[in-house]
């Protein structure tokens, strides 16, 4: 595959139809932190991604891969935290 032919992820659907945009906000559900999310990745032989820069819970800025199962679009849900 030539390069020209290659084209930007700009979304990823997960199976129960929830769209992970690049650029949104995503939530962690286990530990409640929200951020951007700055990358988005397909693999053979893993879950679908998204690279979610936000502030951890030590108050310092990170960048990590979580897998799309573990995620929520936007904020933090009423009554979540």
């Amino acid at each position: 595959m030539e390069a020209s032919e290659l084209t930007a992820l700009q979304t990823l659907t997960r199976a129960d139809g929830e769209e992970f945009p690049l650029g949104g906000k995503a939530h962690v559900s286990i530990s409640g932190e929200t951020g951007d999310i700055v990358g988005l990745a397909v693999y053979g032989d893993s879950a679908p991604s998204a690279l979610l820069h936000y502030k951890n819970a030590q108050g310092r800025a990170v960048s990590e891969w979580w897998p799309l199962s573990r995620l929520t679009v936007g904020f933090p849900p009423q009554g979540a935290e």
